[in-house]
């Protein structure tokens, strides 16, 4: 089924491997070098993969935090049994070459090692080195137009086997206390159980449209946050979740696990020496979603039992979203919810991270309309003006697409009706070169591959976008 689903959903090629090209850098008296040699290139990615922070003294006097929300409890046996089951037996293994699969069928006799080792780290404030260490693979962004630039890769981290049971337990427990206990905001997406990215899109075109019925017009902005996990600053993400009640006993072992941190950059056939890494979250970590949650929360914080306001994130996709009487009200509500005290500025600025402006969209979602000036006959949809934050003009565009939902001004969805259409037909020409009668395969297997990935595949988000009619 995997080998099949991969065969449909790649173009037809050569099937060879691609390879990480000479990559191109701004030198030191701005013009532009390529990078040839392998070593450069590891060095160049490791640059771009974690951004170089300067010095920032976080640290916060203990008395100003509140009261621990619950307790610290020991990893019990029974919780790493039910993390052992849950890994993928065959995944690429990290540093050590121990694949899960060794995990997952000797779990009785290895859960009466790992109970007393897991407990150790907390009780002694340790974490083991070759822990530390990881594998760091570097892959291709799909569908960028120039893989010369170091920031069309992205990076995945291969950890140690054992370090990721003891991620996936911790994890548990902090989640569990984080849900029942409400310590997150309400419209945080991505990362927590229950909350989907279809629950996020169903988020904003619902508030989108109850503005519309009372006769307002919606302005929203789509930011990005810039290397948004390996940017993560773990002395403030630390401070974040104190804030929030996390139990010293959980944040000072997150930052014993973050403290010494090597990695080796693999591509190709080549794998760098030792790099050290000093700030970031692990790319690959299963606690690193939720770690970032806690460090974003804030970004939006300020915006939550605002009627007019709406402002939620799934995981590092944050989108800012203001209602107004008029086109300029909105989009002067929205310019304030970047610049105000609490705003997405000061957020940045407190947590060291950059928003990349260039890739900022801004929308005004509306179906008002005004008089065409070039054809007085006619009218059109209301005309957007520029958005300012920060002295920089962000300009608006007609359409965004947002976790994989191209949203219109209007919410017509026509544009993303094509595009779904599109990518339906290229997937069914795939589908159908498996589908022959001597040398294809089996029937119920191929029903079995449409019903659970094709159908998924083209229906995505369809409780947002697909009018079922009334007929």
């Amino acid at each position: 089924m995997w080998k099949a689903n991969n065969f449909v959903n790649r173009p037809a090629g050569d099937r060879g491997r691609a390879r990480v090209p000479a990559l191109q850098k701004e030198g030191r008296d701005g013009r532009t070098e390529e990078v040839n040699d392998n070593k450069g290139k590891s060095l160049l990615f490791h640059r771009t993969f974690f951004k170089a922070r300067p010095h920032q003294n976080n640290t916060q006097n203990e008395d100003l935090f509140p009261p621990e929300c619950f307790s610290y409890t020991p990893i019990s046996n029974q919780q790493i049994e039910a993390s052992i089951h849950k890994l993928n037996p065959f995944k690429t293994p990290g540093l050590s070459g121990i694949p899960n699969v060794i995990i997952t069928k000797n779990c009785e006799q290895l859960v009466l090692a790992m109970g007393p080792i897991f407990r150790a780290t907390f009780d002694l404030h340790t974490y083991p080195t070759r822990w530390k260490r990881f594998n760091m693979v570097v892959l291709r962004k799909p569908g960028k137009k120039d893989y010369t630039k170091p920031n069309a890769f992205r990076p995945i981290a291969l950890l140690d086997t054992i370090a990721k049971v003891l991620s996936s337990c911790v994890k548990e427990t902090l989640t569990y206390h984080t849900e029942k206990l409400g310590l997150l905001p309400k419209m945080q997406f991505g990362g927590r159980p229950g909350r989907t990215a279809t629950d996020a899109v169903i988020a904003l075109t619902n508030f989108i449209k109850n503005k519309w019925r009372v006769g307002k017009v919606v302005a929203a902005l789509f930011l990005d946050v810039k290397a948004a996990f390996p940017s993560t600053e773990i002395t403030q993400m630390v401070q974040d979740m104190r804030k929030r009640g996390v139990p010293k006993n959980y944040t000072d072992w997150l930052t014993e696990k973050a403290r010494g941190r090597e990695t080796v950059i693999s591509f190709d056939d080549f794998k760098s020496q030792p790099i050290k890494v000093e700030s970031g979250l692990d790319q690959g970590c299963n606690l690193s979603g939720l770690c970032y949650a806690y460090y974003s929360a804030d970004q939006i914080a300020s915006s939550e039992g605002k009627r007019d306001e709406l402002a939620r994130s799934f995981v590092d996709d944050t989108v800012y979203a203001t209602s107004g009487d008029t086109k300029e009200e909105a989009v002067e509500k929205l310019s304030d919810m970047m610049m105000r005290a609490g705003g997405g500025l000061e957020w940045a600025r407190k947590h060291g991270c950059t928003y990349e402006f260039t890739k900022f969209r801004y929308v005004l979602f509306t179906r008002k309309r005004e008089n065409n000036p070039e054809w007085p006959s006619k009218t059109r949809t209301l005309s957007p003006p520029n958005l300012r934050v920060n002295n920089q003009t962000i300009e608006p565009v007609n359409e965004y697409k947002y976790l994989g939902t191209i949203l219109d001004r209007e919410l017509r969805f026509k544009q993303h009706t094509n595009y779904v259409t599109g990518k339906g037909a290229s997937w069914i020409a795939m589908f159908r070169r498996l589908a022959k009668t001597s040398k294809g395969l089996g029937t119920k297997l191929l029903q079995q591959l449409y019903l659970s990935l094709g159908i998924p595949s083209i229906l995505y988000v369809a409780k947002v976008w697909c009018d079922p009619g009334t007929k």
